[in-house]
């Protein structure tokens, strides 16, 4: 199932949103890694994160990251998991939202992710984070991917810039913008940002936080142009 029917078109006006059906039973992490590989992709170029295809429309891909990803002024590129690179043609921002959309063009046939029902994430549930990591000199000059499992800590009533999914898996710099998903693979947020949590000066652990799917489909609509 698509993610949303008709991006352009309801990414921007008042319709409704196709939502992927819960199903009862889950898939392995090695399914669902296996899913994730088809649309998580390396945001490169004048900033360092991930994406997640969303949606195709013709032969313009649409790719969810978050926006301090692209904050900077330059180009970008993404690159695909076989090894293809895009030029960005394109960045909308959402207002108040640390995401982006990104629009590059390829007659390639990519998947998409399917859009899952954030609203029904709970304390304890597995998810899943997908992304490519940084480089790491001296070591490796590649982005490598990476995906790891993990469980929902918390969910915030109200977080900065969108961010109130809370988890523990291990996510390292270059995931974010990367996705979250559920035990049936779909779609339930967007990797963002790390927090220490101390105690007497000690760090006791690092939890990740990210913006839940719902959130950016009741928002899509407030999307603007950046000035490029």
């Amino acid at each position: 199932m698509k993610f949303i029917d008709n991006l352009p078109a309801l990414l921007f006006g008042a319709a409704v949103v196709v939502i992927q059906p819960q199903v009862a039973f889950g898939l392995s992490p090695l399914q669902i890694n296996a899913i994730a590989k088809q649309f998580t992709v390396v945001v490169g170029g004048s900033g360092v994160g991930s994406g997640v295809v969303i949606e195709r429309k013709g032969n313009t891909y649409y790719v969810l990251t978050n926006q301090h990803v692209v904050a900077d002024d330059g180009n970008y590129e993404i690159k695909t998991y076989d090894g293809a690179r895009y030029s960005v043609k394109r960045i909308r921002e959402l207002l108040g939202l640390d995401l982006a959309i990104l629009e590059f063009s390829s007659v390639q046939n990519y998947n998409v992710a399917s859009a899952g029902n954030s609203d029904n994430a709970y304390e304890g549930m597995p998810v899943y984070v997908a992304g490519w990591a940084s480089s790491i000199p001296g070591v490796t000059e590649e982005r490598n991917y990476q995906f790891t499992q993990g469980n929902i800590r918390s969910r915030l009533e109200n977080g900065e810039k969108g961010y109130t999914l809370v988890y523990d898996n291990r996510a390292v710099p270059g995931m974010s913008g990367g996705a979250v998903l559920d035990e049936q693979g779909n779609l339930i947020g967007i990797n963002g940002i790390a927090r220490e949590i101390e105690k007497q000066g000690k760090r006791l652990e690092i939890l990740r936080f990210a913006i839940p799917i719902n959130t950016f489909l009741s928002a899509r609509s407030h999307a603007v142009w950046r000035n490029r």
